[in-house]
């Protein structure tokens, strides 16, 4: 009998806890708490691209916070704020050089990668420098430069 009586309670709390992640994950607001909404950066544009060495990629590198459904999870949801963040960009391997593309605001979450002089895989890395506690801030990028045919 005390099991029929749990039964209604425990539903009723699974269904509120659910219905606050839903809420707080796919609202869109910009508001992050921390623990309930963990943040990712996420990769929105220019992965995996190729061009000749020493020549910029065709498209700009892009990125983004977005919110996460759970510690460690891959699962991204939504976005948590304006796409527009402050991130530090830089060449991790091949050389080369990268831009920053400041938006209006200052913000910085798009840039120009230029390769390196040498074909082969190259890599840059773009890091949000305002993020919050907790979040994972950092993403990769590969580009390849291709040799001349």
């Amino acid at each position: 009998m005390h099991t029929e009586r749990r039964t209604p309670r425990l539903l009723a709390a699974l269904l509120a806890l659910i219905a606050g992640l839903l809420l707080c994950a796919c609202s869109g607001t910009g508001r992050v708490s921390g623990d309930w909404c963990p943040v990712v950066t996420a990769i929105v544009a220019g992965n995996g691209q190729s061009a000749s060495p020493g020549t910029a990629l065709p498209s700009p590198l892009a990125v983004e916070p977005r919110l996460a459904l759970g510690q460690g999870s891959s699962f991204v949801c939504d976005v948590v704020s304006a796409p527009s963040q402050r991130y530090a960009w830089t060449v991790e391997s091949g050389g080369g050089s990268i831009r920053a593309l400041a938006d209006s605001g200052g913000y910085t979450n798009r840039a120009v990668w230029t390769l390196g002089p040498a074909a082969g895989a190259q890599s840059a890395r773009a890091t949000w420098t305002n993020a919050p506690r907790g979040a994972s801030s950092t993403v990769l990028f590969s580009a390849t430069a291709l040799t001349a045919r």
